[in-house]
């Protein structure tokens, strides 16, 4: 049978096989060679030189901010987020305009995220707005024809006892007028 998970299955063989496959079936072998070893080696040495000077507390707080631009700009929220509370529990550090400027980034990337928030929830509802008209305009039209309905079946209506008694009438004139000549000619 064709394998169709990875469809790996050479072309001759895709029907299915009359025979049974054999008990000591193998996969090919593999004809990659091992991974070669690794010489770049991870350690102190490969840390970058400016951030050799710094303190501990002063590398994981550089570090959290960098984890938080990363995750902003990559809009990963739950990174964001918790690199930033760690670092509101770790403000200790003496660095006042650049946590300003960052501050005030975040206050202008919250600000326009407020005003697309606000733009798309107005968007849906001038969108909810056009619905709700469009299905009062239909209502409407439907009323109406078919108050134009009625009245036109109670105009036929009328029209008809209309008639009916002006035949009436006229019946009844015409008997008198019989009645008359009856009684005229005794």
């Amino acid at each position: 049978m064709r394998d169709m998970g990875t469809e790996m299955t050479p072309i001759a063989s895709q029907e299915p096989s009359r025979t049974g496959t054999p008990i000591i079936a193998s996969s090919p072998t593999s004809t990659r060679t091992p991974t070669p070893n690794r010489s770049v080696e991870f350690g102190v040495g490969t840390i970058d030189s400016s951030k050799m000077g710094m303190s501990e507390e002063e590398l994981q707080l550089n570090t959290r901010k960098e984890i938080m631009d990363l995750g902003e700009r990559l809009g990963k929220t739950t990174i964001a987020a918790w690199a930033s509370k760690e670092e509101r529990a770790t403000a200790n550090f003496a660095n006042v305009p650049a946590d300003k400027a960052v501050e005030i980034d975040r206050e202008t990337r919250a600000a326009d995220w407020h005003e697309a928030e606000k733009a798309k929830y107005l968007a849906r509802f001038q969108r909810e707005e056009v619905k709700i008209q469009a299905w009062e305009n239909h209502q409407r039209a439907k009323i109406e024809a078919e108050m134009k309905s009625i009245e036109a079946k109670m105009e036929r209506k009328r029209a008809r006892e209309h008639d009916r008694l002006a035949r009436k009438l006229a019946s009844a004139r015409s008997r008198a007028e019989a009645k008359r000549e009856a009684a005229e000619a005794r």
